[in-house]
């Protein structure tokens, strides 16, 4: 697995890892796949809160808020944010490699994650 450095700035999370994410697959299909499927909701959802949290600072720019920290925040939380969207491209890359589900009870509940 990547190792990550995590930490809590201002309100967001930073994010400093490799984008070669190598996904350890547990030989169980349905839990690989539902793990997948978590770590991508999950990244999808913090991929939302950051643009929006990106226009807002923007927002900011050219007027009396704009300062050296808005402008860092803008810095870092695209960077965090591209690093998110690297992230999950290599699990859905990952999510096409699992073997196809064997028996259509398996099928439907893939279809529900």
């Amino acid at each position: 697995m990547a190792s990550y450095g995590k930490g809590n700035i201002d309100g967001f999370s930073s994010y400093q890892g490799d984008t070669n994410i190598e996904v350890a697959f547990s030989g169980d299909r349905g839990s690989d796949f539902a793990k997948l499927s978590r770590e991508i909701s999950g990244n999808v959802q913090k991929i939302t809160q950051n643009v929006s949290q990106i226009q807002k600072f923007v927002s900011q720019i050219g007027t009396q808020q704009d300062s050296d920290d808005v402008r860092q925040r803008v810095h870092q939380t695209t960077h965090y944010t591209n690093q998110l969207a690297k992230e999950t491209s290599q699990y859905l890359k990952s999510l096409t490699h699992l073997p196809s589900p064997s028996s259509q009870s398996e099928q439907r509940q893939w279809k529900m994650q």
